[in-house]
């Protein structure tokens, strides 16, 4: 536990290495922020990545098959 100071010099120095302690609890707390916010961004990528190329052969099927519904040719 800090002294309590006893003049404005040692007052400015406790007040100033307080304030360095609170800007890097910040900093790595948007850090983490940062890496977490990266990390669902590329989860959500991959998912949506792997949802699209899952359905991709169902909506080539539905797009052939209205091809040859309305008689225009494909092959």
């Amino acid at each position: 536990m800090a002294e309590i100071p006893t003049n404005k010099s040692q007052a400015k120095s406790l007040a100033k290495s307080l304030a360095m302690a609170a800007l890097s609890q910040d900093s790595i707390t948007s850090e983490r922020a940062s890496v977490v916010l990266s990390a669902v961004f590329a989860f959500s990528l991959g998912l949506g990545l792997l949802t699209m190329a899952g359905f991709a052969q169902s909506a080539h099927d539905v797009a052939h098959d209205s091809r040859h519904a309305f008689s225009f040719p494909c092959h």
